[in-house]
């Protein structure tokens, strides 16, 4: 590396921390003036309010980085052409292909960074920012969701017309068990709730029926065995409350491993979500 690439490197990277700096500072006044006044209906102390923004300004600085890198760029080489260091630099005899690799230096070391913090750093504190922003700014926000249609195991679909989030009741539920593409068991309830102490889900007014294999029933104590009902049933279903909690940008909050692993669930439930 020349003294020529490290002093735009230098250059470059100067200027992108200062402008990153001057940008999240104007964005954090603007934000702190629009939410003033939910911070006073709050109550919230000097203590949470700067809790709140230590969380707000890297995840800030993670998306306005783009459109840093490319102020940075233009403006360092404004500044070099404005000072004729370009035409002294090709005069030298230094070629623009290798002009551009300082250039490429910068991005790359731009890029590592960026990758590396809004991967696994920013989403850790993405966390406590979304919590804060539902427990004090979202708080009637909706909480129910409607037809909801998954496959929770393999061969076995869930259906759940309505679900309200606050009460962890669903209405309208359904469970459907196939073996090669044909139903072979399904299991109704008008509702379902999740127990918190147990951590399972109790079955309200519910029926549960088998499908003869060979769709022929000759015996009456046979037909008794194909159909079942109840009011009360405690069951262990492999799914949780949190599975029907609103995603409001709760995907800032992931990160990468963990998007993985949520896009490789919503791909085997059949979810576009």
């Amino acid at each position: 590396m020349t003294i020529l690439d490290r002093y735009i490197i230098k250059k470059i990277l100067s200027t992108f921390f200062y402008v990153v700096l001057i940008l999240v500072a104007i964005i954090t006044v603007i934000d702190l003036t629009e939410k003033i006044d939910k911070f006073s209906a709050n109550n919230l102390s000097t203590a949470q309010i700067l809790g709140y923004y230590a969380d707000f300004i890297p995840w800030i600085a993670g998306l306005i980085s783009p459109i840093t890198v490319f102020i940075s760029i233009v403006y360092v080489t404004s500044r070099m052409a404005a000072h004729t260091e370009i035409i002294a630099i090709l005069s030298s005899g230094v070629s623009f292909k290798r002009l551009l690799v300082p250039y490429f230096l910068a991005a790359f070391v731009i890029a590592a960074l960026s990758f590396y913090l809004n991967g696994w750093v920013i989403p850790k504190s993405n966390q406590e920012r979304l919590v804060f922003e539902m427990q004090y700014f979202k708080k009637n926000s909706l909480s129910s969701k409607r037809n909801v249609h998954m496959q929770i195991e393999p061969n076995v679909i869930l259906f759940i017309q309505s679900y309200d989030n606050h009460s962890n009741v669903g209405y309208q539920f359904s469970l459907e068990r196939f073996n090669d593409n044909r139903l072979i068991e399904k299991l109704t309830a008008d509702n379902i709730q999740w127990d918190s102490v147990k951590q399972t889900w109790t079955l309200k007014y519910w029926k549960r029926k088998l499908v003869d294999s060979i769709f022929h029933i000759r015996q009456t104590s046979f037909v008794e065995k194909l159909s079942d009902r109840g009011i009360e049933l405690d069951t262990v279903l492999a799914i949780s409350p949190k599975d029907f909690a609103s995603n409001d940008r709760g995907y800032d909050g992931m990160t990468i491993n963990e998007l993985s692993e949520h896009i490789r669930k919503m791909k085997f439930r059949g979810s576009t979500g």
